[in-house]
């Protein structure tokens, strides 16, 4: 059976559906699914075709990226999945460039959002900065400052 004619079978009827306002888009909880959309360029792991997701590493620094083999049957889970984890290295334009090379030739339409995904999950992985005290200027705020107590923010 054709990708095309599973996908007009199952897109209703999905249990990965996420509906939220009713003008909105239709979103899905698919795990390989790059944009969350649900749409048949996104969600393809329903129809057995090629996908692409980029997840978090379980280790916490990096992300992984999971191809699904093309020729491996749909009722086994495991072995139809291939996983490369990218490591958080020494820079981001690494990891954006591991996961070009990942997808590029195996999906191509999918290369900006996968890395756009990834570069999401790296952002979110960073610790945040710490916020400076403002520095007091002028004579007045400086005397006003003296006299006001010290309250430390957190």
């Amino acid at each position: 059976m054709s990708a095309d004619l599973q996908w007009l079978l199952v897109r209703n009827s999905s249990s990965f559906i996420r509906k939220g306002a009713a003008e909105g888009p239709i979103f899905s909880a698919e795990p390989v699914n790059i944009a969350s959309r649900h749409s048949f360029k996104f969600a393809t792991t329903i129809t057995s075709q090629k996908s692409v997701g980029v997840l978090g590493n379980p280790t916490g620094a990096g992300v992984t990226v999971v191809t699904r083999k093309p020729k491996a049957a749909t009722n086994v889970v495991a072995p139809g999945y291939s996983t490369h984890n990218i490591r958080k290295g020494s820079s981001a334009r690494r990891t954006y460039k591991a996961v070009v090379r990942l997808t590029g030739n195996y999906r191509p339409d999918l290369t900006k959002p996968a890395v756009a995904r990834a570069s999401a999950l790296l952002r979110a992985q960073q610790k945040p900065k710490e916020v400076k005290a403002k520095k007091v200027r002028g004579r007045k705020a400086k005397a006003a400052n003296k006299a006001a107590p010290v309250v430390v923010a957190e």
